[in-house]
């Protein structure tokens, strides 16, 4: 049953000035959801975690970094990892084959290859386990044919998928558990994508 919006005058009216007022402390309705979710935590000022996976459905080598950050913030330093043609087999996530399950704290993103994250961790910092690789720091995932002994075992010799990056509040929720798959897909520009699967806490 339909109803004339002048019986319900007073709702338009409080709608429209709760519109006024988010637009007015947020740019979008997604950055305020992003800026305003939960990150988790036990106390105040803590944060949760994500869990991270991925499976490469290609047959070529994937190359790129990804990790979480606050991109309005510069207090919560990226928390990031790598995949590239590393000797240790758990750096490497090879064709049709799946990577480990990782755990990151909660960041309002998590980029896989964003160009504000990579800009972010060329500028300064985050933290990683392991020395970083320059080569896994171009934007996106770089898909490589080359054998590991290879001087472009780390270069897009068969195409490349462009970043991605995931909001939380919009795309996840604190303690979520994120599987991004990377496809071959010959309507996207150069020949890959990434998709996503999130699976609720």
């Amino acid at each position: 049953m339909k109803h004339a919006l002048g019986s319900n005058s007073r709702w338009v009216a409080v709608f429209s000035a709760a519109g006024l007022l988010v637009s007015g402390v947020a740019c979008t309705p997604i950055s305020f959801l992003n800026n305003t979710s939960s990150l988790g935590g036990d106390a105040v000022g803590r944060r949760g975690n994500l869990d991270v996976a991925f499976i490469n459905n290609t047959p070529y080598r994937a190359i790129f970094t990804f990790g979480v950050y606050d991109p309005l913030s510069l207090e919560f330093s990226e928390r990031f990892d790598q995949y590239f043609a590393a000797e240790d087999p758990a750096s490497r996530l090879e064709g049709n084959s799946e990577g480990e399950l990782m755990t990151f704290t909660c960041g309002r993103a998590l980029s896989v290859g964003g160009d504000q994250m990579l800009a972010r961790i060329r500028d300064g910092g985050g933290e990683t386990t392991e020395g970083v690789n320059v080569d896994a720091l171009a934007p996106g995932v770089a898909f490589s044919d080359k054998p590991l002994d290879d001087p472009d075992a780390n270069m897009p010799t068969a195409g490349r998928a462009d970043g991605r990056d995931t909001l939380i509040g919009v795309d996840f929720e604190r303690g979520s558990l994120l599987i991004f798959t990377l496809e071959e897909d010959p309507n996207e520009p150069a020949g890959f994508r990434i998709d996503l699967e999130v699976f609720p806490p």
